[in-house]
C-alpha cells in the first residue's frame, strides 16, 4: 500500500470513530439527537477518501471521482444543517440544497475539463468554499459568544479560504 493510499485509508477510518462518537453520543443522551447530523457529516465524508482510494483501484473511475467530490460537498453541508439543528434552528435548506445542486452542476460542467487550469481549479473548489462559508456563517450568526464558536467559525472560513487560494497553487504542484 502506498504512502497515499495508506493516509486515505487512515482518514476514512477517522471519520467512521468520529461518526460513531456522535452517533453514541446522540443515544446515549437523548437531548442530543442534533448529534446524528454530524454522525451523518462525518459517515457521508468518509465516502470521500473511500471514493478516492477506489479511482485508482477500480474498473470504473468515474463514477468515483462523482462520489468524491459529491460526497465531500454533501458532508459539509450536512455540516451545516448539523449545526442549525444543534442549536434549535431549522435548517437553512435552500442555501443548502442551493449549494449541492449547483456544486453537481459545476462538476458536470467542468467534467473531462483540464485539471490544472485556473478557470477548472476555481470552479471545481468554488462549492466546497461555499459550503465552508455557509457554515462558518451559520455559526456567527448564533447568539453565542464563546471562544470556541470563534474558533469553530474561524476553522471554516480558513477552509474556505484555502480551498480558494488552492488553485493557484495547482499549476505549480499538481491539483492531485
Amino acid at each position: 500500500m502506498s504512502g497515499a493510499s495508506f493516509a486515505l485509508a487512515a482518514n476514512a477510518v477517522i471519520a467512521l470513530l468520529f461518526a460513531a462518537s456522535f452517533a453514541a453520543i446522540a443515544h446515549s443522551y437523548r437531548w442530543q439527537r442534533a448529534a446524528l447530523w454530524f454522525s451523518a457529516s462525518y459517515l457521508t465524508g468518509m465516502l470521500t477518501p473511500i471514493s478516492e482510494l477506489l479511482v485508482r483501484y477500480s474498473a470504473v473511475p468515474d463514477l468515483f471521482v462523482a462520489t468524491s467530490y459529491a460526497s465531500f460537498l454533501g458532508g459539509l453541508l450536512i455540516m451545516a444543517a448539523g449545526l442549525s439543528a444543534y442549536h434549535g434552528n431549522r435548517p437553512h435548506w435552500c442555501a443548502i440544497i442551493g449549494i449541492f445542486v449547483g456544486g453537481l452542476i459545476v462538476r458536470a460542467l467542468i467534467w473531462g475539463g483540464q485539471r490544472d487550469l485556473l478557470s477548472y481549479e476555481l470552479a471545481y473548489q468554488l462549492p466546497f468554499a461555499a459550503a465552508a462559508l455557509l457554515n462558518a456563517a451559520i455559526v456567527l450568526r448564533l447568539d453565542v459568544r464563546r471562544l470556541s464558536y470563534h474558533m469553530l467559525a474561524a476553522a471554516h472560513v480558513a477552509l474556505a479560504l484555502l480551498l480558494r487560494l488552492k488553485p493557484f497553487f495547482a499549476p505549480a504542484f499538481g491539483s492531485g
